[in-house]
């Protein structure tokens, strides 16, 4: 019985390991080469997005 008790503690310690990397690494900032690459897609996909919402009648006048 104490084996599967020791199993779940090493589960549970391996748990909140990567829990915790992967919080570190979700409040890091963005590199400044992919923001750049982030905003020169959103120029392109800008005109498509419009686009899309006038044939939906997103951005119907009437």
């Amino acid at each position: 019985m104490a084996k599967k008790a020791d199993k779940m503690d090493v589960f549970g310690q391996i748990d909140a390991n990567l829990k915790r990397v992967f919080e570190e690494d979700a409040a890091e900032d963005l590199p400044p080469r992919l923001l750049e690459l982030l905003e020169k897609l959103d120029k392109v996909e800008a005109p498509v997005r419009e686009n899309a919402n006038e044939d939906a009648g997103g951005n119907d006048p009437s």
